[in-house]
């Protein structure tokens, strides 16, 4: 996919870093193209063009074809500019390093079920996928953010934000507008259109009116409800994860039972964190109908196979049940693509926790995608059950909460 479909433009999926020496030589690298596009093509190249240009070539060797696209005229019998990009904004170029601020791709439904993250130039950094732009711009809205917040949406600084709009082109079209839409429509189908999604965008945005959103805040560790092997059949499951939850003594939950409607309710609407650690997406115990008549405060993992996979109906718009907990107001889910064994993800679940849990005293705010990307290490069928995670919604911290 790298080679064929994205060639020379993979860079477009790469996010920025917030390291600031790094930056100031990638500006110098910038500045020295942009004098050599003037000297040897009498083009004005501004100062975001040239900076994205050289993110690019931080990921190709194929340089006439970026210079060419990018400048929109054809470099390539242009051999005298071509040596002198190489041999003076090459060199003062810094090396490439991993991006620390989140992307988030808006895929349609051709690549929804598709495992983007796990392509060499996104393995390393921090990202979530929303299945459209108008569903991203619903939780922006809903949580109190928006697109130009630091700690919780993507990058927007310089011209950073024309190439991931292109990103989010290249992986997606309008069908991934519809997607969202589908959702809201068919959910609601027995109302009318102003009291279904325009009621969750609306009315919910200031529900609970003096808490702060967890999008905001980030989430209490403290604050967690878990539903371990409600059918009671993943023995090696609940062997592996019933010490680590019920250590934490401040986490509720209930184990080897199904849960209650109310316990359901609570956990959703009570809680910062709700995690399933069952079969599928726990649809089965309550349904799609009954989370959207809630306000979802909770960031949702659900560790069952093929929790966050895309049904796809030919000619129709896509759909999911997870899709339910994003319209109700939860900022995050983390699911899986596929089926998954009990092991391998039961291992992803204990690194994951491991890994926020024992950095608190250390990093106040720790990006969920981020440990996401660190926890599929563990995994033992990395390239199958490891590819099989990955985050929904808005980038979200973990916080570290106050004694």
């Amino acid at each position: 996919m790298e080679k064929h479909w994205l060639g020379a433009w993979k860079g477009l999926l790469v996010g920025q870093t917030s390291d600031d020496c790094y930056n100031t030589d990638m500006d110098v690298a910038a500045t020295k193209l942009s004098k050599l596009i003037h000297k040897f093509l009498s083009l004005r190249c501004a100062a975001g063009k040239a900076r994205q240009i050289v993110e690019l070539m931080q990921h190709t060797r194929d340089l006439p074809t970026i210079l060419s696209g990018v400048l929109r005229t054809d470099v390539v019998s242009n051999t005298a500019f071509l040596e002198a990009v190489t041999s003076q904004v090459l060199e003062v170029m810094p090396k490439v390093k991993d991006a620390d601020l989140p992307v988030i791709f808006i895929l349609d439904k051709h690549l929804a079920n598709f495992p983007m993250e796990q392509l060499s130039v996104t393995r390393d950094q921090p990202v979530t996928r929303v299945p459209s732009l108008s569903l991203l711009h619903h939780l922006l809205h809903l949580h109190g953010l928006t697109p130009s917040s630091s700690q919780t949406s993507p990058h927007t600084s310089g011209n950073r934000d024309s190439s991931q709009e292109r990103s989010g082109d290249k992986s997606g079209d309008k069908s991934g507008d519809k997607s969202g839409d589908k959702s809201g429509d068919n959910h609601h189908s027995s109302k009318k259109k102003n009291d279904s999604e325009g009621s969750v965008a609306g009315n919910r945005c200031d529900g609970e009116d003096s808490e702060v959103s967890v999008a905001q805040r980030g989430v209490d560790p403290r604050s967690v409800f878990y539903v371990l092997n409600p059918d009671g059949d993943l023995t090696h499951t609940q062997t592996c994860l019933q010490g680590p939850y019920e250590r934490n003594k401040d986490w509720q939950g209930v184990t080897g039972v199904v849960p209650t409607a109310e316990q359901y309710i609570q956990a959703l609407t009570q809680h910062d964190l709700y995690i399933y650690s069952g079969h599928g997406s726990g649809s089965k115990y309550f349904s799609r109908e009954e989370v959207l008549k809630l306000r979802c405060r909770a960031v949702v993992l659900l560790f069952g196979c093929s929790s966050v996979k895309v049904d796809l109906y030919r000619d129709l718009d896509p759909d999911a049940y997870f899709y339910s907990y994003l319209l109700a107001g939860s900022p995050c889910v983390l699911g899986n693509l596929w089926d998954i064994t009990d092991r391998d993800i039961d291992l992803f679940c204990l690194e994951l926790l491991h890994l926020w849990l024992a950095h608190q005293g250390t990093q106040p705010r720790l990006s969920l995608a981020t440990l996401v990307q660190k926890a599929r290490r563990v995994v033992r069928i990395r390239w199958l059950n490891g590819c099989s995670p990955v985050v929904y919604g808005l980038p979200m911290s973990l916080n570290r909460p106050n004694k």
